[in-house]
């Protein structure tokens, strides 16, 4: 019985710990996430927020396969009205295409 007791206590000891190195994780500002997250975060779809990363209004690194959107540069898109990046996207696509052609 005594054995059961400790072990007991052992485990609600580490649970504490998990719960204590859960909430530090918490408490650290990020400084990037997955365009899922980025998207949830801005209340717009995952597509937007590759428009917008397309149109370099959102900064976006590559780690590997994956996609990480800069959180610093969200907080400074939401600093300003934003057009929606289908009205953006074609008339950069033509500037573009008049560029080349030049």
């Amino acid at each position: 019985m005594h054995d059961g007791v400790a072990a007991a206590f052992a485990q609600l000891r580490h649970h504490a710990s998990m719960t204590t190195q859960q909430t530090a994780v918490d408490r650290v500002k990020r400084l990037a996430v997955g365009k899922r997250e980025a998207a949830t975060m801005l209340g717009i779809s995952i597509r937007s927020v590759e428009n917008y990363i397309a149109l370099k209004l959102i900064d976006a690194r590559k780690i590997g396969k994956r996609t990480v959107v800069i959180v610093a540069s969200l907080e400074r898109f939401l600093r300003h009205d934003q057009p929606s990046p289908s009205h953006i996207r074609p008339r950069m696509l033509r500037q573009e295409q008049r560029e080349i052609a030049q």
